[in-house]
């Protein structure tokens, strides 16, 4: 234990005291700086959930590394990401509710965030997709399929709410 003096923390001096050397401030912000940085999160869900929120899409079976982040307050957007085997994306065009378009190999524009602090997710650097927007009421979503991967499929959404 430290035996160094104490000094007053802030405004909040009359109720807390800590001890003048500690590391443990210091560790606290080292750590929470690396898993900004490193896109370290709880938005990693497993096992992923039956449907994507907000939009009721039910996932297909092969459905894995899913993460999802919430971000607003009364005005709330969702960001999605999850991974299927390339024969679940007929299955999983079927279930979205709006109609997807031709294969693109120009740069996304659909799933895209202007302001994006999460590393898993990045449509933009889709080579070739497909996607569609849906609107509903105050809910509107924007989807995208990656399919530049044959082994995979990676699906974005961005989904916001009034």
């Amino acid at each position: 234990m430290n035996s160094q003096p104490s000094k007053r923390f802030g405004g909040l001096g009359r109720f807390v005291r800590l001890p003048e050397r500690t590391g443990f401030v210091s560790i606290v912000l080292g750590v929470a700086a690396f898993a900004a940085a490193t896109g370290c999160s709880n938005d990693r869900i497993e096992p992923p959930p039956s449907e994507v929120p907000h939009v009721s899409i039910k996932l297909p079976p092969s459905a894995h590394d899913y993460y999802a982040h919430e971000s607003g307050g009364q005005h709330s957007m969702d960001q999605v990401r999850f991974e299927i085997s390339p024969s679940d994306i007929p299955l999983l065009i079927s279930r979205l509710s709006c109609r997807v378009g031709a294969v693109q190999v120009d740069p996304p524009v659909l799933a895209v965030v202007g302001t994006n602090d999460r590393r898993w997710y990045v449509p933009e650097a889709a080579k070739k997709d497909r996607g569609c927007e849906y609107q509903s009421g105050l809910t509107s979503g924007s989807f995208l399929i990656d399919l530049s991967e044959p082994t995979r499929a990676i699906f974005y959404a961005v989904i916001s709410r009034e």
